[in-house]
């Protein structure tokens, strides 16, 4: 019982990490009528410090 109940916690954690990855990952971007941009880093103009 309590291993099994081990087993489907470690999963759900590590389900959740998994997406968190992958979120952290994905390219920035806006979306408006004429479809989705994807915002490039190096092109958006950083303020100074």
């Amino acid at each position: 019982m309590l291993q099994s109940l081990l087993i489907v916690v470690a999963s759900g954690v590590g389900s959740l990490a998994l997406i968190f990855r992958e979120l952290r990952r994905a390219p920035e971007g806006y979306e408006d009528e004429h479809g989705f941009h994807i915002v490039i880093a190096s092109l958006v103009p950083q303020s100074p410090p």
